[in-house]
């Protein structure tokens, strides 16, 4: 574990989450009550949207700001206000349940234990509408999809919980309470102003939040969970430029997506639509590596009666990979497709020729209609060292506390701070546990 300084800005923000995880409430409600308005400030005269009439009516104050209603944002919702704290969310999308990504997760134990310190009720609803894994099956085979040596098969001893992405967030949902409706949907995320103490009456600072439509917001804390391509995190990164050495052209290569060379293709699909022959039994995943590096055959139960399969391949798999994906890839003209997305015209039949000596990976694309089947290039970013902003020099109050130190009220979580890819499922576990 590094140790990190006491005056360090990632230190105070790891110290306010682990009492919010490990449960010390009390104190941490307390302090945020106290640096929180509870009367809207004063507009801000440095709005220059005009604001969409037919947009709906945000708040003009919250406590805490949430940006993104994925499972990232839900669940630091639902965990601020089990604890007492008024948290908003607010999402871009029109909608904050939607049909389905093609995409499950596998929740392992530090998710589940993540879970439990956000609410008691999750993992028990998790495990409720997901499934528990219990073998697993590994065939490792060569290019002409024989078995190189006997098939790997375990069961599993530690828990993981397998559910479907969309399931998931309902769940998520399911403990944010939106009676007083903490939910903004359709609310595209612009930018952010931080203000400085003596902007506030209180002589707290808060941050203006700007929407596309116009409308503005503030807040007493804003935090980032728009996922791996963070708007936050952008702007953040440029913020931080400005206040420090650093140039415009380092602030942008810390947030240009890092691509590294494998692609996937996903679906989630009703189990009894695939070949009893080809299935995975209850419970189980199956994994087969193909003899080709970075291709592999992935399917698994994601629970109520659903299974969850992947598909991957590198970029520069000659073997395998065929002209119409590759010219699709590269957005060549006259292709009439550009790669990434559900239901790319003619990829099921690629798909089906990459992989024609593996009759589960046959079995899982017969069952799937083309409009379903979910493509992308795997990436991640490189990492941060800070995930809030590099406060000026002005004197802040931090928590009740008059001191010479900077103190931020914006902060990125999840894949906003941290996205990886996907192979070790552990994404969304470490989002959580943020």
């Amino acid at each position: 574990m590094i140790a990190l300084p006491r005056n360090n800005m990632v230190y105070r923000l790891l110290t306010l989450l682990a009492l919010l995880t490990n449960g010390s409430s009390d104190a941490f409600s307390n302090n945020l009550a106290a640096n929180t308005n509870t009367n809207p400030p004063k507009p801000s005269s440095s709005t220059n949207l005009e604001v969409d009439p037919e947009s709906p009516a945000l708040p003009p104050y919250v406590p805490v700001a949430i940006i993104g209603g994925g499972l990232g944002g839900l669940a630091v919702c639902a965990a601020l206000q089990r604890r007492g704290i008024k948290a908003h969310v607010f999402e871009s999308s029109p909608e904050l349940l939607r049909d389905s990504t093609g995409t499950g997760i596998m929740i392992s134990t530090n998710g589940l234990t993540a879970l439990e310190c956000i609410d008691e009720r999750l993992p028990g609803l998790m495990r409720e509408n997901g499934c528990r894994i219990v073998r697993q099956h590994i065939r490792i085979c060569d290019s002409s999809g024989d078995l190189t040596r006997d098939k790997i098969s375990f069961n599993m001893t530690a828990e993981q919980i397998n559910i479907g992405w969309s399931r998931a967030q309902e769940v998520l949902a399911s403990c944010v309470d939106d009676s007083i409706h903490t939910v903004h949907c359709g609310a595209r995320f612009q930018s952010y102003r931080e203000s400085t103490d003596d902007n506030n009456d209180d002589g707290h600072g808060t941050v203006e939040i700007q929407f596309e439509d116009g409308q503005t917001v503030q807040t007493s804390l804003l935090i980032g969970a728009d996922g791996a391509g963070s708007k936050l995190r952008r702007i953040l990164a440029h913020e931080n430029a400005r206040n420090t050495a650093h140039t415009e052209k380092t602030a942008a290569q810390s947030y240009e997506t890092r691509y590294n060379g494998q692609l996937l293709w996903n679906a989630l699909i009703p189990t009894a639509a695939i070949s009893p022959q080809f299935v995975h039994r209850p419970g189980e995943v199956e994994y087969i590596t193909c003899g080709n590096d970075g291709q592999v055959v992935l399917a698994f139960d994601a629970g109520q009666d659903q299974t969850s399969w992947y598909l991957t391949l590198m970029e520069g798999d000659k073997a395998s990979f065929l002209e119409e994906t590759r010219a699709a890839l590269e957005g060549l003209p006259g292709t009439g497709a550009s790669f990434g997305g559900f239901g790319r015209v003619g990829v099921k039949k690629q798909l089906e020729q990459s992989f024609r000596e593996w009759p589960l990976a046959l079995a899982c694309l017969e069952a799937t209609p083309e409009s379903q089947i979910f493509e992308r290039r795997l990436s991640d970013k490189p990492p941060l060292m800070e995930w809030t902003p590099n406060a000026n020099t002005s004197k802040r109050k931090r928590w009740g506390k008059q001191d010479d130190t900077p103190m931020s009220r914006v902060v990125l979580m999840g894949d906003a701070a941290h996205p990886m890819i996907p192979s070790q499922g552990q994404g969304t576990m470490m989002t959580w546990e943020d």
